[in-house]
């Protein structure tokens, strides 16, 4: 026994004696008693926790209860009569557990730790999970049974486990308790409804105290059951019998969610459920547990083995126990060790400011003997930072959980700093919406499924009406359009269910129809809204009854999805799901690396106030990246898209016309700020207006001719082959195709009827023939100078005037007016400019001989055979250049380098670099509350602003890349790269002004002349003479301005020729009108061995030549008969030697080599036929050298190693 006495009054006290070793534990040995009313007496023993998989581990079995009241009336006797005063609850829990006839081993922290000792709690704390796993075995004690029921309750669960295990007993239970729940007795169920609100469920600590394999026997009273048992029971009540859970009331899913949560999934399933290896999510996730001090909420689960995955920040890995620091000290470290180079934000994704933190919580707060709160607990409610999460308030659904489809923030990565000092957060975003209206808070049985009462609105029509601000009935596809192009009923069905992510199943989300989503919700509509509600159409009841729909399955979701929470509308018209402190005013934001948006509030009303972090909300149309998919800023260049298929790359200049020819002219600042892949319509000039306003296309009209087509088609498919065809109802086709102006009456033009009946009847006089149309060209033009609808009104009439209208089929008809509509309807999209389309333009365009007539698919075969690929990131420190660097010739006037760049992710702007001066509080960053606030609820964000002014330079400390880079050699005083302004870079400026552009610093042109011979380059040979600061000061400033230009142009000019001359390039890629030979010849020997090359020619044969230089035939020419000139002389010597006659250049640089070409045709298919397009454009045929930089071989290469001789 360790310890030793004191004496308090007339007993003597047992005191601990501190532990020697970090991995030591106290171990009880209980003595045994023949009744329960013995008084409790045992030992302490000091041993060594061993891993439980070693032989030596010790032997013992671990207590789990719930603490109860801290006054510790009860008394453990210790050896010769010491008190070891406890509480009621373990005094119980011992005397149950204790054997009659041989002592007991037992470790329970009430009576193994000094719970008086803050630093041994703490270290001790950092050990329960191992404690725990080491266990021969985990009793649980649940607590007296004074009503009598547990005994009952263990019967039914014996009883419940045999019939799960039974097929044909399991099939009439399932019947009896689903199509007859409401013939079962309430009162058999009460036992075991009893047991599952037992508060040892509820305690935060009995998560790792029964999620491990240790086996487990749970104690009421008098009663025992098995932990496998009770699990095995609960897992098949909680997926299968949700409805017979609700009607007895019994709270499984608080029993399910213990099983094994402490215990590794296999990476099969972790790989489905990325949430279970997340430390962050697992906090939350035991947002509903109970804990005593709320910094157990935190404490107990240090052994979970989240925090040991490698997704896990270094710095939460270092997290451990300490009980001296303070509630909002805890909490603040996890944020802040959380944040710490975390790859996502669901950290700030837990965050729920000013949520209610409910009474239990409040309530269950350690206290001292005498009542009080100690001062390391006393805190106020929500006086932690908006950005760091309170774990005490109640658990919400996550929209940006770690197992999300979402991503609200695309591929993007956190990019934040955290000042501890002044508990501040600076993160990078972007403000995309603004909320407008919110409606009530939704409370968690607003969509539960009962019927409507009389006198009361249905919660979705509320919101349909008071918030969407829809007024017409609830429909499936009508209403106002939603900003996406989508129906507003799908939007809002969405929005309530987080885009019905949880009733996917095992399915992938995307493969979902939306035609799913809308009839599980209009079938819960129908089912619960009275039917003399005028708000709900007869096309919604009619879906949802006979659509398939599951109304329970979306009343299930939307309860769990919406409950404390407030569904509002945002300025752009958006459905924004978000928490219950939303108000109007808030701010719709993207922070790099979320997976949802979040919602942002001024502190103040200043400008420069900052902002509190009030949370994440769900925001459709908003989830998927299309926030940070608005890269039509001011000077960019983009395509647009032609109703013919051509293009028309333009830059987006401010206050400017656009003007597409015959389809009409706009301002360009109608598409400032918008998301790409739009399609928008120019519509007619407003009387008194100049210019033509924009309307987006939704998605259902773009596609509905391709539906009628797709829909024409599943029906012959499905029809038998011998049965005739159905006739094609015209008026069918008619009102599906064909439309006309509002208002405005059109009748269909007489046709003379066919032989046979149905004129499915195909030729060229049916498309053609001029006496068919009697719409005439007189009559066109008149239409096109009233405006006609945007061309809608002359597509109409050119069908309803048609005579063999009725001739053709579904699918001619809709390909008739696709054709029409491409030559009268004035339709854009708006497409993101990169390097394909870039190339395709300028090959068929504009000048294809300035790209060297390169086609798409030889540009791709460059880089892939050349292996461009993205280099790594600079390493801190590093002077020399080192991986990731690739060497090219580029005379396509920027074309190859921009593929290259493209390839490397140095191509495009940084979103962060599109921002403008107005978009300045995306940078601003959120912040503890300070000193001068009253009540320290507000929080202020940091009115510092980053400064506009380019920093001061070192002349001689160049800002190249070292890694990921591309160095262009050229042949003139400047490269050609004028293709590169597409993508927002200036070649011709030596000092671009910051945010750089990436290729600013990671492409690095060198001249032939620098690389060759640098003497004679006076840019790189003549270094500038260095003038004293006082004689610079009295320069004028355009002077004082060309010295420092001329010093950073010989810095850059040494980096870059050094650098390049140093060699060790990744690969080589070659697009040029030079001789291939001369450029290989002095660039091969640059390249590290094995380093991939690939040059292209319009031509082929340069290429040939090329290739045979480096044939077979040469190399061992080479080998078996060196040219005398090559004799004598050194490896380098080698690599760089001029060549002769007989051999141009060294043959054995180069191995592997290949000539190759690739023409893809684009290819033009029709019923029945298959041939490729003809047509004038596409480019030279285009030529490919291929070949491997041969490894240099230094000194004699010999094979170690023993080998068996083959048999002969």
């Amino acid at each position: 026994m360790t310890g030793f006495t004191a004496e308090t009054g007339s007993r003597r006290l047992y005191e601990y004696e501190p532990f020697r070793d970090a991995r030591s534990i106290r171990i009880l040995t209980l003595h045994p008693a023949r009744s329960r009313e013995e008084s409790l007496r045992g030992d302490l023993s000091t041993e060594l926790l061993e891993d439980a998989a070693e032989a030596s581990a010790i032997d013992f079995e671990a207590v789990s209860y719930v603490w109860g009241s801290r006054k510790r009336l009860q008394e453990l006797r210790c050896g010769d009569d010491r008190v070891l005063p406890i509480t009621e609850s373990i005094c119980d829990a011992l005397r149950r557990v204790r054997l009659e006839d041989r002592p007991l081993r037992l470790w329970a922290d009430q009576v193994c730790i000094n719970q008086d000792d803050i630093e041994e709690r703490s270290q001790q704390v950092n050990l329960m999970n191992s404690v725990y796993r080491s266990a021969q075995r985990v009793l649980v004690w649940l607590g007296r049974d004074d009503e009598g029921k547990a005994q009952d309750a263990v019967k039914m669960l014996e009883g419940l486990q045999k019939v799960f295990s039974d097929e044909e007993a399991h099939d009439e239970f399932r019947k009896a308790h689903s199509e007859n729940l409401h013939l079962q007795d309430v009162a058999l169920w009460k036992p075991f409804a009893k047991l599952a609100v037992l508060p040892w469920f509820n305690r935060i600590w009995i998560v790792q105290e029964i999620g491990t394999r240790t086996p487990a026997t749970l104690f009421w009273g008098e009663a025992e059951m098995s932990w496998d048992v009770l699990s095995g029971v609960v897992a098949v009540l909680n997926e299968r019998y949700h409805h017979l859970r609700a009607r007895f009331a019994v709270m499984t899913p608080n029993i399910r969610y213990l099983h094994r949560r402490f215990e590794e999934p296999p990476e099969a399933v972790l790989s489905r459920q990325h949430r279970r290896g997340d430390f962050v999510y697992e906090l939350h996730r035991a947002r509903h547990m109970l804990a005593e001090d709320p910094r157990d909420r935190v404490f107990a689960f240090l052994g979970h083995f989240s925090l040991r995955k490698p997704s896990t920040t270094p710095a939460l890995r270092g997290l451990v126990a300490d009980y001296g620091r303070s509630v909002e000290d805890v909490y603040c470290d996890v944020a802040m060790r959380g944040l710490d180079g975390a790859e996502s934000l669901i950290m700030l994704t837990a965050t729920h400011y000013g949520a209610e933190v409910s009474r239990s919580r409040q309530n269950s707060i350690l206290t001292n003997a005498d009542g009080a709160v100690p001062s390391a607990l006393s805190f106020k409610l929500n006086s932690l930072p908006s950005w760091v999460p309170d774990w005490r308030q109640r658990a919400h659904h996550l929209f940006g959980s770690p197992d999300t489809p979402h991503r609200a923030a695309g591929n993007t990565k956190p990019q934040l700093t955290i000042d501890k000092s002044t508990l501040t957060l600076h993160i990078r975003g972007k403000h995309t919406d603004t909320i407008n209206l919110v409606s009530w808070v939704i409370r968690g049985d607003s969509f539960h499924v009962r019927k409507q009462r009389e006198d009361a609105t249905h919660p979705m029509v509320a919101l349909w009406q008071r918030i969407c601000g829809q007024k017409s009935p609830i429909h499936p596809s009508a209403g106002n359009y939603y900003p996406t192009g989508e129906p507003p009923f799908l939007a809002l069905a969405q929005c309530l269910t987080n885009a019905g992510v949880g009733m996917s199943g095992s399915r992938d989300h995307s493969t979902v129809p939306a035609s799913e989503h809308v009839a599980n919700a209009a079938s819960y509509l129908a089912r619960t809204a009275r039917r003399s509600d005028p708000m709900v159409s007869a096309e919604i009841r009619e879906l949802g009854l006979d659509g398939g729909g599951d109304a329970y399955k979306w009343s299930h979701e939307a309860s769990l999805i919406s409950r404390h929470r407030r569904l509002g509308l945002s300025a752009q018209g958006h459905f924004v799901l978000g928490p219950e402190t939303m108000e109007p005013g808030d701010a719709v934001t993207v922070l790099y690396g979320g997976r949802a948006p979040f919602l942002l509030r001024r502190r103040g009303p200043r400008s420069d106030d900052g902002w509190i972090l009030i949370g994440e909300c769900y925001v459709h149309g908003m989830m998927n990246g299309e926030a940070l998919d608005i890269k039509g800023a001011p000077h960019a260049w983009v395509a647009l898209k032609l109703p013919n298929g051509n293009f028309k790359i333009l830059q987006i200049t401010p206050s400017a016309t656009v003007s597409l020819g015959k389809y009409g002219s706009f301002p360009s600042n109608l598409l400032l700020d918008r998301p790409y892949h739009l399609t928008y319509e120019v519509q007619d000039k407003r009387e008194g207006e100049t210019f033509s306003r924009l309307r987006v296309v939704p998605g259902t009209e773009l596609h509905a001719d391709a539906l009628i087509d797709r829909t024409a088609e599943d029906e012959a498919a499905s029809a038998t082959p011998d049965a005739e065809p159905a006739p094609q109802d015209a008026d069918e086709v008619d009102e599906a195709i064909i439309s006309a102006a509002v208002n405005e009456e059109l009748a269909l033009a007489d046709a003379e009827p066919t032989e046979g009946g149905n004129g499915a009847v195909l030729t060229r006089k049916t498309f053609d023939e001029g006496a068919r149309q009697t719409l005439t060209t007189e009559e066109i033009e008149e239409l096109k100078r009233k405006g006609a609808g945007a061309g809608r009104d002359i597509v109409a009439k050119l069908l309803l005037r048609h005579t063999a209208i009725d001739q053709k089929t579904a699918y001619s008809l809709a390909k008739y007016k696709l054709l029409k509509e491409k030559k009268y309807v004035r339709q854009f999209t708006v497409l993101p400019l990169d390097v394909p389309m870039l190339a395709q333009w300028m090959l068929e365009d504009k000048d294809p001989g300035k790209i060297l007539e390169m086609r798409l698919e030889s540009l791709a075969l460059v880089g892939c055979w050349a292996d461009v690929h993205f280099g790594g990131l600079p390493v801190e420190g590093a002077t020399t250049p080192h991986g990731g660097r690739w060497l090219a010739v580029d005379d396509t006037g920027g074309l190859l380098v921009a593929a290259m760049a493209e390839r490397m992710g140095i191509l495009y702007r940084d979103e962060e670099g599109q921002e403008t001066q107005e978009q300045q509080p995306e940078q601003e960053p959120l912040q503890e509350p300070t000193a001068d606030d009253a009540d320290g609820t507000d929080e202020a964000i940091s009115t510092t602003r980053p400064s506009r002014k380019r920093p001061h330079k070192d002349d001689l400390a160049p800002h190249y890349a070292l890694t990921n880079s591309i160095t262009l050699v050229h042949a003139n005083s400047q490269p050609n790269l004028s293709l590169l302004r597409y993508f927002g870079y200036d070649a011709s400026d030596p000092n671009p002004a910051e945010p750089y552009h990436p290729l600013a610093t990671h492409l690095l042109p060198v001249s032939w002349l620098q690389v060759l011979s640098p003497a004679d380059d006076p840019t790189y040979a003549e270094r500038p003479a260095e003038v004293p600061l006082a004689e610079l000061l009295t320069w004028k400033t355009n002077r004082r301005g060309n010295y420092h230009r001329k010093r950073r142009r010989w810095a850059r000019a040494r980096q870059v020729v050094d650098g390049t001359r140093a060699g060790g390039f990744a690969g080589l890629a070659v697009a040029s009108t030079m001789e291939p030979l001369s450029i290989l010849r002095s660039a091969l020997p640059l390249l590290a061995g094995g380093s991939p090359v690939a040059v292209y020619s319009p031509t082929v044969e340069a290429l040939t030549r090329l290739a045979d230089y480096f044939s077979v035939g040469r190399r061992g020419a080479w080998v078996a008969r060196p040219p005398p000139a090559a004799e004598g002389r050194t490896l380098a010597e080698l690599e760089t030697w001029e060549g002769d006659a007989e051999f141009p250049i060294n043959p054995t640089l180069l191995v592997g080599v290949t000539v190759q070409t690739s023409r893809a045709k684009r290819w033009q298919v029709l019923p029945g036929r298959t041939h490729p397009m003809m047509m004038g454009k596409g480019g030279a045929e285009g030529y490919l050298l291929t070949g491997w930089r041969a490894i240099p071989a230094e000194g004699r290469i010999a094979a170690r190693g023993k080998f068996q001789k083959r048999r002969m």
